[in-house]
């Protein structure tokens, strides 16, 4: 314990860099499922259901978006995509349709507010975060083109692992 100075702490908290060997015996070293609270450790109530049951089988992808003051969950099952204000569900699927993917095709991002999906095997597309309207597929895409991933940084989107059918690129920069 040399060079440690426990004592003159006010709040201790969980202590986790330090080996706990080194802690002393009324110190927190590791926990879960508590807070501290006045002075004492109390037990977290856990969790609860959110929005309520959801739509399709099997999620296999979530994201949160913002909208004002409203945060929206999308959420993806093999062939759809659907959004929760936490009250109202809603398939937001292109009108097009999507094609059936397994665990771990999808993903996605927030290109200035706006999300952006990705399955790795239609185009990736958009959602304007109104509960009403379908997500559309990104403008000026390559017809034929799929993405294995896209990320947004600043104002660019780039999608990576790009094939157009004939030639596969890595990495691809798309300007919206």
């Amino acid at each position: 314990m040399k060079g440690h100075n426990y004592v003159a702490q006010k709040h201790h908290g969980i202590v986790t860099d330090h080996p706990p060997e080194e802690v002393p015996a009324d110190r927190w070293t590791a926990g879960g499922n508590f807070q501290f609270q006045d002075k004492a450790a109390v037990r977290v109530s856990g969790y609860e259901d959110f929005a309520g049951p959801i739509l399709g089988t099997g999620p296999l992808f979530a994201m949160n978006a913002i909208a004002g003051p409203d945060s929206l969950w999308i959420y993806c099952t093999a062939n759809k995509a659907y959004a929760t204000n936490g009250t109202t569900h809603a398939d937001i699927t292109p009108t097009e349709g999507l094609l059936t993917v397994t665990a771990g095709a999808w993903t996605g991002c927030v290109l200035n507010g706006i999300p952006v999906l990705n399955n790795g095997i239609d185009p990736p597309f958009f959602w304007d975060l109104n509960l009403n309207d379908p997500c559309e597929f990104l403008p000026g895409w390559p017809l034929g083109a799929y993405c294995q991933a896209i990320r947004a940084f600043k104002y660019h989107l780039f999608a990576l692992n790009v094939f157009d059918g004939i030639t596969n690129m890595p990495l691809s920069l798309i300007h919206i």
